[in-house]
């Protein structure tokens, strides 16, 4: 594959455009050689050579996948796969090759640039086994000539906070990746230890992390505990790659690596600002291939151009499907609903999760772990989702931890209370 330049960020829209289109035959090309989902979905259709074409070809889902009998084959080079989150049914398997990793690196080095990444800096990162993302996260910080450092132990554990604090002392990082989850768990063990973050984050510049899309109130939250800028990242098992520079106003879309849509039901692009369907063609002719992929999010581009020069379009994240509610006829998910929990001191980085009652689908029903806190939450959230029913149940001591799934069904939750 031909190097992708050094300036492609600053780029103007037209010019990146040809150079996507471009990519775009020998990435549709590899989907035709590698996947027989592909063969039988375009039949003889022929390659694109315009933006009409490529819109001509089917907007294709995870589930259209998994039905058909190919699916998405092991390829003869690849030997890491990563599933797809199993939260909107049965989840997919998909293959990393060496030269998908490689075409990566490029704008995971990018990112972590803009994030302030040093050469000679100790980095503190995500294990590559967590997502595929991660997996080019020590790549790019060796291409930056610093040193990639990871800790022993699972995000997904609260009890492994304390081997990264060791780490953290140990190790003395300037650059640490990870996740909201993992650092609120990092927080609340140092807590009840009486470790200041501070001092354990000293040495740290930059935060940055993935995962759970971050509230305002969050991102301040983090900040002032751990004294270090925080800068998000984001993206998909299927290709979308994404990164927030210093000026924090939207994650940056990689355009090298994958061609973003937001799309309304019926296919058609909406204007910037406005929420629509996530559809990505992974442009890298490696690994599982992915055109016109409905990713089953719900994203926005962020409007105009971002302050730091970058021409990379900026989006995000909203939702899925699955952390959404329709509430008196309102869309609520789970991200908003946090956004104005965390604006509470009393509640911030607190886990919440929605619960979907089929028996009072006009209540709006959200679990809070802890005790009862904050400045009347439920009169905020009535009053911020204009619903006449806003419903907390306090957790207290009982565990509730977080997910992928930000929405909860209420006979999930009866039946593990009586468990």
């Amino acid at each position: 594959m031909t190097p992708v330049p050094a300036d492609f960020d600053r780029w103007d829209n037209a010019r990146r455009r040809d150079w996507q289109l471009a990519r775009i035959a020998g990435v549709v090309a590899h989907a035709r050689a590698t996947s027989a989902f592909y063969r039988d979905t375009w039949g003889d259709a022929a390659a694109p050579a315009t933006w009409d074409d490529l819109r001509a070809l089917p907007i294709v889902t995870k589930n259209m996948m998994i039905r058909h009998a190919g699916g998405q084959p092991q390829l003869e080079a690849a030997r890491v796969g990563f599933s797809t989150r199993g939260t909107s049914g049965n989840p997919l398997v998909l293959w990393l090759d060496p030269a998908e990793t490689a075409a990566y690196v490029a704008p995971t080095l990018r990112g972590f640039i803009w994030a302030g990444l040093q050469p000679g800096d100790r980095a503190l990162i995500l294990s590559p086994s967590w997502h595929r993302l991660a997996a080019m996260e020590g790549h790019a910080v060796v291409g930056r000539g610093a040193q990639p450092c990871y800790f022993w132990g699972t995000l997904s554990d609260p009890a492994h906070a304390a081997p990264f604090v060791d780490a953290l002392l140990d190790v003395r990082p300037a650059f640490v990746t990870s996740t909201p989850p993992f650092i609120l768990n990092v927080l609340k063990y140092c807590a009840d230890r009486g470790i200041d973050p501070r001092a354990a984050f000293a040495p740290v510049r930059s935060v940055v992390l993935a995962g759970l899309a971050l509230t305002p109130g969050l991102r301040r939250h983090l900040t002032d505990r751990l004294g270090a800028e925080v800068f998000e990242r984001g993206g998909t098992q299927e290709g979308a790659a994404l990164d927030e520079c210093g000026h924090h106003s939207g994650m940056h879309v990689h355009e090298d690596v994958c061609l973003i849509e937001v799309l309304d039901k019926q296919g058609n692009p909406v204007p910037d600002g406005a929420p629509g369907r996530l559809v990505i063609t992974k442009l890298v002719a490696a690994g599982s291939p992915f055109v016109r992929y409905d990713t089953g999010d719900t994203a926005a581009f962020v409007p105009g151009t971002c302050a730091c020069g970058s021409c990379l379009p900026r989006l995000r994240i909203l939702a899925r499907p699955e952390s959404t509610m329709m509430i008196e006829g309102r869309p609520v998910t789970g991200y908003a609903v946090r956004a104005i929990l965390d604006e509470d001191p009393g509640l911030v980085g607190r886990v919440s999760l929605l619960v979907r009652d089929t028996e009072a689908k006009s209540r709006l029903r959200i679990l809070i772990e802890g005790a009862p806190g904050g400045d009347d939450p439920e009169g905020v959230l009535r009053r911020a989702f204009g619903l006449s029913d806003v419903q907390i149940d306090w957790m207290g001591g009982a565990g509730l931890a977080w997910g992928f799934r930000q929405v909860i069904d209420a006979r999930e939750l009866s039946q593990r209370r009586a468990t």
